[in-house]
């Protein structure tokens, strides 16, 4: 799945994770563990908006995100 926007959020990743998951999963299907890739990895410092993003307490975000991890 491709982000609409850079992001390290936990919450965001997961819940693409598992929307993604709930596409593919079949029950009674047996699945083999695979690896997964992350491509076009960027410092956390360096954000480009769009002309849609909306103003985010990304300070916030960020102690937040500290504080869980």
């Amino acid at each position: 799945a491709t982000l609409m926007r850079p992001t390290n959020d936990t919450r965001e990743l997961l819940a693409l994770a598992r929307r993604g998951l709930a596409t593919l999963f079949v029950p009674g299907t047996r699945y083999t563990s695979a690896g997964v890739l992350c491509l076009e990895l960027e410092p956390s410092g360096s954000r480009q908006t769009t002309l849609f993003d909306a103003d985010e307490d990304l300070d916030g975000r960020a102690r937040l995100l500290t504080a869980v991890d």
